[in-house]
């Protein structure tokens, strides 16, 4: 298996392994694992406001900042 073969296979377990930490709402670890899917595809990191709000627009982008914000809840306790 090369790099990019482990990494999209990474990818598909870390999918996987979110999804099964969104059903008992275990958010502090799907933010962590969201944030390492998003590094390793290369998902766009918003520069102003605006270009938040626009990628914020979706079910699945609320979804992933309910798991950033839980992530910095646990960090501030």
């Amino acid at each position: 298996m090369n790099r990019a073969q482990a990494i999209d296979s990474a990818i598909s377990l870390m999918k996987g392994a979110l999804q099964q930490l969104d059903s008992v709402n275990e958010t502090g670890a799907a933010a962590y694992l969201q944030q390492a899917i998003n590094e390793l595809t290369g998902a766009p990191r918003p520069q102003t406001v605006e270009q938040a709000e626009v990628l914020l627009e979706t079910p699945e982008a609320r979804a992933i900042l309910e798991r950033h914000l839980a992530c910095y809840q646990i960090a501030i306790e």
